[in-house]
């Protein structure tokens, strides 16, 4: 296995992941954000 190919093959696999973990991070952001509209509705102002 040359530098290279186990080069790509770490990049693919460390993008892959971090896609993951973006993606996951903008559902829970998105959720926290409903969760703040609610409680945000529920005080009075």
């Amino acid at each position: 296995m040359s530098g290279t190919m186990f080069l790509s093959a770490w990049v693919n696999s460390y993008s892959a992941v971090l896609d993951c973990w973006f993606l996951g991070f903008l559902k829970i952001c998105s959720q926290f954000a409903s969760w703040k509209q609610g409680v945000m509705s529920l005080q009075p102002n």
